[in-house]
């Protein structure tokens, strides 16, 4: 079982239905009327850094120097490109 607990940091969508959250066992999707999340990505490494889409429809996760772009609910992952990290 994972919690958001175990995050430091949750993202809610703009529509206020979803959050998502990285921890040590990748990028989770959850449902706020649904008690168990979905895992959108296995990486690490998203250094905290999602942003979602205004419609809610998708959502950009930084993932190990890459932008990775997901559909929501549970789409797969497109690799958009490199990114530079400046902390």
């Amino acid at each position: 079982e994972v919690s958001l607990s175990e995050s430091p940091t949750g993202f809610v969508s703009p529509d206020g239905r979803y959050v998502a959250y990285d921890n040590a066992q990748g990028v989770w999707l959850r449902r706020l009327d649904e008690p168990e999340p979905t895992r959108l990505l296995q990486e690490v490494g998203t250094q905290g850094v999602m942003c979602w889409a205004p419609d809610s429809q998708s959502l950009a996760i930084h993932v190990n120097a890459r932008m990775r772009v997901v559909s929501i609910p549970g789409g797969a992952a497109r690799d958009v490109g490199p990114t530079a990290w400046i902390p």
